[in-house]
């Protein structure tokens, strides 16, 4: 009862505090829910916090931005003491569900490591913050809670106040950036036990990193220039008080690839794991322009190419740590001042400058710090990187320019150097942040300042120009030709993952393996379970397993396709039929175990690509955990989940399985393991899309098909199938006599039932009923949300659906046409406008069509031959383009006339505006609405579409244009059908949503396709956001 009583005070207190931070942050808060007394937070949610009364989960809420109400923020309390990644997942629906983007997440303790690892992943698309209830308790704005006052003594007194007594070496110099103080990392971790290397270590702040690590108890391997510069950094060092037991020095030279291959051998032989890399050495300035013994530009290859090579090469040490390996890479804001970096060039002489040679080699750490952090994160390292600026430190590094190394300017300078300039110490803080600090958690992929998140060059953002350094960093150090390395970064298109082991069946086994398989196989993953492993398998085993493979499926990278082969699981098929010398092959054991599963025989056709995917001992000793899945759901008429394997003879199901996921592998996977011998499978087509979600976007019913049956064939091909095209809610299901079973999900549950009604009254018998539970469910607060081909729809829109073929050909000095189409009232105008205001030439040939028939024109006389003076307005002299319009909609015949008078025209008038631009732009954009029917594809190098539904185009048009809704549907009919649009285009757009949501996905599309025009040498030669005009490169 005490217990009950302190915990309920405490939820009410954080309640009220959480409310106060929303207020703060400028969300709408009543006075009521700020003020709310305990009796009455009692009456409203109980006083048995032990009983669930309340649970935590009920003390969440929304809250609306003061000045936008459509700025929503959920603040979710968990019930779960140590929060996982599933509890990040169904915020992550709930904020999907409310079309919301920021939460807050109020925990009882720290999140798991994988939690923190998802909630990073989430970060472009959710912003999730996170705070302990401890840190509510107490109320900064009133200063609530004082623990207790007290009458001291004066004894009492002086020591209270010389404990709280800033010291001198708390009391850091002014900046001129910062006129309170200079950023210091006061947190107390410790690093006993912990082992890190430190490059550049011999002086400036790569010395004061190594001396502050030693202090908190870290084994520190000091990688110097030579063994004399280390070993009198380590007598400097042992005087500061560092143990110099714990310091060991190793020779590196970053302008040869040799030596920093020869110091990871060496460190390979003395260590078999890192908690941490801090890559700091670099080189400012050199005279003149000079190449290594490795080909490379002398600064290039110090500062960025060797940086690539350690990390890349001790990335496996890092992964063995006990927590989580962390990367530091000492970059610098002079990386801003970068507008273009040329991987072709990089090594020219006519390329080269000192400074650019520094502030390009800076920016190359930042673009590689982003996409190795994405590809760890896709891999399933446990491994963060990260960037940051120490900020203008007076080191030997900053005294490498020739003027400023002087005797004479450096005494001319020291006050000034002293007020502005940062020492080693100062400059050390930032990095020993993102190496130590336990608030970044699994922050990784960011660049940091004075201890904060900076803002970075905008050619960074460019995920493109990552990659294509990213590829040619790879090359340039030669790891394509390192064996070892080819087995990292070259992933197999197709692999096998065999199953042994009864952990790997469980929840937490198989998020493991799916985790790992990603590191080995980009494309068809198989599953397939030992026959030995099928018979220690209960039935409701396998249903459970089902579920959690995909379920764990989804969270993954989407260029893994997970396939769980049903035939094993029946004991039907081979469950190594999926084995040829080009799979990789991954198993769950060792390889000393082999011999238990495989037979002597067998081990000789095994493929030369094996991966050992070991489990640590605790999650091998978690096979006896019970499982709370459900994978049918319990509904009256429906049958419960079924005791043996398999049931039923004939099994019919249907759906529009639109852009296969795993919500449909699920369904397909379960109906197969309840099929002795036959699967129907019904796809909906014609009428039955009609009312889908952006059903313009659906794949082909053949191509549906050919997808449904592939997935069929690969994961049981014992199972006889039937794969039809359906367009009414029943197909065969029906009429067929020989089914005796029907599966579907539970959103679909009342069509189940409506079967069976129809198959009553045809005296044929009722199917045995089975509805799937869906992928991702979650009841908490009535949220209910699965995977959605709809959402994968929406996703295509502002893609490429289909590449464009001329890109390749087309000359440099020429600019990218873009040709935007569309429907009437599509939006086309608006994303044109868009365009403009990013840089783009805009021309419209609504505008240039209406030129073309002025009066007095060789258009304008046929115009009035053809149709009459009754076109003409009798006040002005010119076409009367209502008048027009009503002839030309209404009759087929003269719309054709009138497009063969006037497309010729417009075109020859769109060429001469071409030729005669004044400023060349990088980007033109031909507006027009009947791009396609006039066949002007071919003139430009991208086709960009607009469309809306139907219905919605004849709303607008009734709405803006004043028309009956008759007028308004010939307009729509005379015009070319959106299946026809999008068919002949290769970007397309719907104008549905909010004008924020299309600008943005035309300008996602600009700067991952078009931030490298026309072959250009450069893989990022200008701020993508900005413009696009400016003379070609």
């Amino acid at each position: 009862m005490a217990e009950d009583d302190r915990e309920i005070f405490r939820l009410w207190k954080i309640r009220q505090n959480a409310f106060q931070m929303c207020r703060d942050r400028g969300f709408l808060v009543t006075s009521y829910e700020l003020d709310q007394s305990f009796e009455d937070f009692v009456r409203q949610y109980g006083d048995r916090p032990s009983e669930g009364k309340p649970a935590r989960s009920d003390l969440s809420f929304l809250v609306s931005h003061e000045e936008d109400a459509a700025e929503n923020l959920f603040v979710y309390f968990a019930d779960e003491r140590k929060v996982g990644i599933k509890t990040i997942k169904n915020v992550c629906l709930r904020l999907q569900s409310e079309n919301m983007s920021r939460a807050i997440m109020i925990v009882q303790e720290p999140m798991t490591a994988i939690a923190r690892h998802s909630v990073a992943d989430l970060s472009p698309k959710y912003k999730l913050e996170q705070f302990l209830e401890a840190e509510l308790m107490v109320n900064i704005i009133r200063h609530e809670l004082v623990p207790r006052h007290v009458i001291m003594s004066s004894k009492e007194k002086d020591e209270l106040l010389d404990r709280y007594k800033i010291k001198e070496h708390q009391l850091p110099r002014i900046q001129s950036t910062d006129p309170v103080a200079r950023s210091q990392f006061y947190g107390k971790e410790k690093c006993k036990g912990r082992i890190y290397v430190v490059t550049g270590a011999n002086s400036g702040i790569g010395k004061e990193i190594v001396r502050e690590l030693n202090y908190r108890g870290a084994v520190v391997y000091m990688a110097c220039r030579s063994m004399e510069k280390g070993y009198s950094a380590i007598n400097d060092l042992v005087k500061l008080g560092c143990s110099a037991d714990r310091l060991h020095i190793l020779e590196l030279d970053q302008s040869s690839f040799e030596s920093v291959k020869a110091f990871v051998d060496k460190l390979n032989n003395l260590t078999n794991k890192l908690d941490g890399i801090v890559l700091n050495a670099g080189v400012m300035y050199v005279p003149r322009y000079q190449l290594t013994k490795d080909g490379h530009e002398y600064i290039w290859q110090v500062n960025y190419l060797s940086t690539v090579l350690l990390c890349e090469s001790l990335i496996p040490l890092l992964e063995k740590c006990r927590d989580e390996g962390r990367v530091v890479i000492i970059s610098s804001n002079a990386h801003l001042w970068i507008n273009d970096l040329n991987i072709h060039s990089i090594d020219r002489r006519n390329y080269w400058s000192s400074v650019k040679a520094y502030g390009r080699s800076k920016l190359a750490q930042v673009m590689y710090t982003v996409a190795r952090s994405a590809m760890l994160r896709r891999e399933g390292y446990l491994v963060t990187i990260n960037a940051c600026h120490p900020g203008v430190v007076n080191t030997p590094l900053f005294r490498q320019v020739p003027i400023l190394g002087s005797s004479t300017f450096q005494s001319v300078i020291a006050p000034f150097a002293w007020y502005f300039l940062k020492n080693a110490k100062d400059g050390a803080q930032t990095p020993l942040y993102c190496l130590l600090s336990k608030e970044l958690g699994s922050v990784s992929g960011k660049y940091f300042c004075e201890m904060k998140q900076a803002e970075v060059n905008p050619l960074v953002e460019n995920s493109e120009a990552r990659q294509a350094l990213f590829e040619y960093s790879l090359e340039a150090c030669n790891l394509f030709k390192d064996e070892k390395a080819v087995l990292r970064f070259q992933m197999n298109s197709t692999g096998l993952l065999i199953l042994t082991q009864r952990s790997s069946t469980l929840k937490i086994g198989i998020e493991f393996l799916l985790l790992k398989a990603c590191q080995h196989v980009k494309g068809t993953l198989f599953i397939s379970v030992h026959e030995n492993l099928v018979r220690q398998l209960t039935t409701e085993n396998i249903w459970n397993f089902v579920q959690h493979t995909y379920n764990a499926s989804c969270s993954l990278d989407k260029s893994l396709d997970v396939r769980l082969m049903v035939d094993s699981l029946k004991r039907v098929g081979d469950y190594k039929r999926k084995l040829n010398p080009e799979t990789c092959l991954l198993l769950d054991c060792d390889l000393s175990q082999l011999g238990d599963f495989f037979t002597s025989k067998e081990r000789l056709h095994l493929p030369m690509q094996m991966v050992m995917l070991h489990f640590d001992k605790q999650l091998a000793d978690m096979s006896g955990l019970p499982t709370q899945m459900t994978t049918f759901c319990s509904m009256e008429k429906f049958s419960k989940a079924p005791q043996t394997l398999p049931m039923y003879k004939h099994i019919v199901l249907g759906g529009t399985f639109d852009r296969m996921h795993d919500g449909h592998k699920f369904l397909l996977t379960i109906a197969l393991l309840l099929t002795k011998r036959q699967l129907t499978c019904g796809i909906t087509c014609g009428s039955m899309l009609t009312n889908k979600f952006l059903s313009e976007l659906i794949q082909p019913v053949k191509e549906r098909c050919k997808i449904v049956e592939q997935f069929l064939t690969d994961v049981d091909p014992s199972v006889r199938l039937d794969i039809v095209p359906i367009e009414d809610s029943f197909g065969p299901s029906i009429d067929d006599a020989s089914m005796d079973c029907i599966v579907g999900s539970e959103e679909t549950a009342s069509g189940i039932l409506r079967v069976n009604e129809k198959r009553k009254n045809k005296n044929l018998p009722e199917l045995a009923a089975y509805a799937v539970s869906l992928l991702q469910v979650t009841q908490k607060n009535d949220c209910v949300s699965k995977l959605s081909s709809s959402e994968a729809r929406k996703q295509l829109l502002g893609s490429t659906l289909r590449p464009f073929e001329k890109l390749k050909s087309k000359s440099e000095s020429k600019p990218f046409i873009i040709g935007l189409t569309g429907g009437i009232a599509s939006g086309k105008s608006k994303i044109a406008e868009y365009l403009n205001h990013w840089g783009a030439c805009i021309i419209d040939c609504d505008k240039i069509g209406h030129q073309s028939y002025s009066p007095n024109t060789a258009v304008y006389e046929k115009l009035v031959n053809t149709f009459g003076k009754r076109i003409v307005n009798q006040c002005t002299g010119e076409i009367d383009r209502g008048c027009l319009g009503k002839i030309v909609f209404s009759n087929p015949a003269a719309l054709k006339e009138l497009n063969e008078i006037v497309w010729p025209e417009i075109l020859s008038l769109v060429k001469f505006q071409l030729d005669s631009m004044k400023e060349r732009k990088k980007i033109v954009v031909i507006e027009a609405a009947v791009l396609i029917q006039a066949g002007w594809q071919n003139f430009v190098d991208e086709v960009w579409a607009s469309f809306i539904p139907v219905d919605e185009a004849v709303k607008r048009l009734v709405e803006r244009n004043k028309l009956t809704e008759e007028d308004a549907r010939r307009r729509l009919n005379a015009q070319l059908s959106n299946d026809e649009i999008i068919k002949n285009s290769h970007v397309v757009f719907c104008s549905l949503w909010h004008y924020n949501c299309t600008k943005m996905q035309a300008l996602d599309h600009l700067l991952q396709k078009h931030g490298v025009i026309c072959g250009n040498a450069s893989i990022c030669d200008h701020s993508a956001h900005s413009t696009f005009d400016g003379p070609m490169r």
